[in-house]
């Protein structure tokens, strides 16, 4: 399915409502920083590998609204939604814990994430 760059806080709501109950998994990134380079191809590789979630990318820099919303204050930050609400986070590029978090909420029906993941534990 591929990385959608948000352009706007406009296009941003508009991809998490059009998500519906689906994983949206938000990068937070600034074009400056090294670590959030690593680990681009890793996150377009996963986006591949878990066809089922929308993948976004916000450059902080351009998107300050976005990233305070969310208390976005390293880089990189990847934040995990489904229906808007917040399910967690992971700070740095991180790729295990990256596909831990994938892995945990990704294939979990709406509103049962948190069953998965205490059945994963």
């Amino acid at each position: 399915m591929g990385v959608h760059q948000v352009e706007s806080v406009a296009d941003f709501q508009a991809k998490v409502i059009a998500a519906g109950s689906k994983l949206v998994v938000v990068d937070f990134f600034a074009n400056w920083c090294g670590p959030c380079r690593q680990i681009a191809p890793v996150y377009e590789e996963l986006s591949n590998t878990y066809p089922n979630a929308v993948f976004l990318k916000v450059n902080v820099d351009n998107l300050d609204e976005v990233s305070s919303q969310f208390g976005v204050s390293a880089m990189p930050t990847f934040i995990f939604l489904r229906s808007g609400a917040k399910l967690g986070q992971v700070r740095g590029a991180n790729r295990e814990a990256l596909e831990q978090m994938l892995q945990q909420h990704a294939n979990a029906p709406a509103g049962q994430a948190g069953d998965a993941a205490a059945a994963a534990a």
